[in-house]
């Protein structure tokens, strides 16, 4: 083969090699694009919304039994609007959420009501504060759980979509909140001798 033939053959391979590279390149950008895309929509759909729900309940309400408790700005319940966006946008939670949000909807009401029933129903089979507390705490704990995660993975998101991790210092807030709640099951010792709501005795 003579030296124009190499020539003609080479800058065919050139061409063709070029080609496959533009392509490969292409579909590296559109599948790194349509990540992006994906991440940037569980983020305003799902952890967007759900900062905001926390920064409207004062923190002396972050955890569930108060969160259960409080009345949101347009008179709906502060528990039920969170409970409702877990369960409409699940799919755009991290994979640690979702069992998580699910036992915390199979503990709430029966938590909840157990509390009313040991302080106002009189009946002689209620529950004891003791055992009231308990599961006022557990619910607690996994709801401290459900928010904590979801403030990580929004700070995570936050930081590979190159965005403001707003979440930061709303999780610091909240681990504080923790550190300084009053024990749930001495909260309803005061409520049950002072005869006072609940709500006041945080």
């Amino acid at each position: 083969m003579n030296a124009s033939a190499w020539i003609s053959l080479a800058g065919i391979l050139v061409s063709f090699i070029s080609v496959f590279v533009s392509n490969w390149l292409g579909r590296k950008a559109a599948v790194a694009e349509m990540s992006n895309n994906q991440k940037l929509k569980r983020y305003q759909e799902f952890y967007i919304p759900f900062i905001k729900q926390l920064y409207n309940v004062k923190p002396s309400y972050w955890s569930f039994y108060d969160f259960r408790n409080n009345t949101a700005p347009d008179g709906s319940n502060s528990y039920s609007d969170l409970s409702d966006l877990m369960f409409q946008k699940m799919e755009l939670m991290g994979p640690k959420l979702p069992p998580l949000v699910v036992k915390l909807e199979m503990l709430a009401e029966h938590a909840y009501s157990d509390v009313n029933l040991a302080l106002y129903s009189g009946f002689i089979n209620a529950p004891t504060l003791e055992k009231a507390a308990s599961e006022v705490e557990k619910a607690n704990a996994l709801f401290d759980e459900i928010v904590k995660n979801t403030l990580q993975e929004a700070s995570q998101l936050a930081d590979s979509l190159a965005l403001e991790p707003i979440s930061k210092p709303l999780l610091s807030s909240y681990e504080n909140a923790i550190d300084h709640r009053t024990q749930f099951l001495l909260r309803l010792q005061r409520a049950k001798e002072s005869g006072e709501p609940l709500e006041q005795t945080i």
